[in-house]
């Protein structure tokens, strides 16, 4: 006959057993591979991604624009400085000062010397000026490469690749249908298409050159690519100098004498 004592240690070990497959099973880990993984699992490849989060309070680099639309090329230096969450200021120079940007949560403000004039107001500017709806995390993320919007807010599918992960947004309530290719080594972002409803056109925006500085991976080239009104436009930032000063100052002031445009 079986004792009680030994019947008890028999369901004490199912049950150390049975918590270690529940556990084994919810933790899915989504490991670095050459290619992607077909039918991975979301959540987890999710979990993957987001350990690529940036982590700092001031960041600063120079950065070189080239904007081309198939009919000349335009080029810029800019220097740029980003409080996490708060603030993005653009300093653009063509051998001279031409013009500043700075954006907080809720205002943009610029100014630029050519025709003397500048832009004091809501944030919600760029939107007219842009065609779309976004806000300041959005323009923050696309400077420094990470997704348009944030993944854990959203339902995915994955799509078949060879060479990333791709995932597609699910749902309806969505009106910018992100789509958005990592690698399957570092989990990096390398480009995301974002459907811009007010032209019916999707902006692309690629990400390459990963530079890992104090556990945070920036991007050295960001090409952003659109066919607006039949022409294929691009601009290209290259990134260089890039650091993160314990301290950062944001100087900005409008000239007097400058006319006031209405966006």
């Amino acid at each position: 006959m079986i004792s009680n004592n030994f019947k008890t240690q028999i369901i004490k070990v199912f049950w150390v057993i049975s918590i270690f497959f529940f556990y084994s099973c919810k933790s899915i880990t989504v490991l670095p591979t050459n290619k992607p993984v077909s039918n991975v699992n979301i959540n987890a490849l999710i979990d993957k991604i987001n350990t690529n989060t940036l982590n700092f309070k001031n960041f600063k680099s120079r950065i070189r624009v080239i904007y081309d639309d198939g009919k000349k090329k335009e080029q810029v230096i800019v220097q740029m400085r980003v409080k996490s969450d708060e603030i993005i200021w653009l300093s653009a120079t063509m051998l001279v000062p031409i013009a500043k940007v700075i954006i907080s949560k809720d205002k943009l403000r610029f100014y630029e010397r050519f025709q003397k004039t500048y832009f004091d107001g809501d944030l919600k500017a760029i939107n007219s000026i842009l065609k779309t709806k976004i806000n300041y995390n959005k323009l923050e993320n696309i400077l420094l490469g990470k997704s348009f919007v944030n993944l854990n807010n959203y339902s995915w599918k994955q799509i078949s690749s060879s060479k990333n992960y791709i995932l597609i947004s699910k749902g309806r309530n969505n009106i910018f249908n992100p789509t958005l290719f990592f690698n399957p080594g570092s989990f990096l972002l390398e480009e995301q298409r974002i459907f811009l409803p007010e032209i019916s056109e999707i902006l692309r925006i690629q990400y390459a050159n990963y530079i890992n500085i104090g556990d945070n991976n920036i991007p050295q080239t960001i090409k952003i690519l659109i066919n607006y009104e039949g022409v294929l436009r691009s601009i290209e930032i290259d990134l260089s100098s890039i650091n993160f000063p314990e301290k950062l100052n944001f100087p900005f002031e409008i000239p007097k004498g400058y006319k006031k445009l209405d966006l």
